[in-house]
């Protein structure tokens, strides 16, 4: 499904739909298939820090278990894909 809105939509109008797959692949994907679709996203937009403290937050997280605590996740920002 993610891969077919992906291919319909121009580039600029995907970025929502990037951002929900990888919750997907987050909670029920495995490392490899999270490292490719962040690789994916990254070369569509390569002006974004997929590497930074953000992805790796996400990466490491299970649900609504966090892999720091709250007023550090704070401190990241809005742009944590919250589930």
């Amino acid at each position: 499904m993610f891969e077919s809105v992906l291919a319909s939509l121009p580039l600029e109008k995907t970025k929502m739909i990037w951002n929900l797959y990888l919750e997907f692949e987050y909670e029920c994907g495995d490392a490899k298939t999270v490292a490719n679709l962040e690789n994916r996203k990254a070369e569509a937009f390569p002006t974004e820090d997929q590497n930074g403290i953000l992805a790796l937050v996400n990466r490491h997280k299970y649900k609504n278990l966090w892999p720091c605590n709250l007023p550090t996740l704070d401190s990241f920002g809005k742009f944590i894909i919250m589930i």
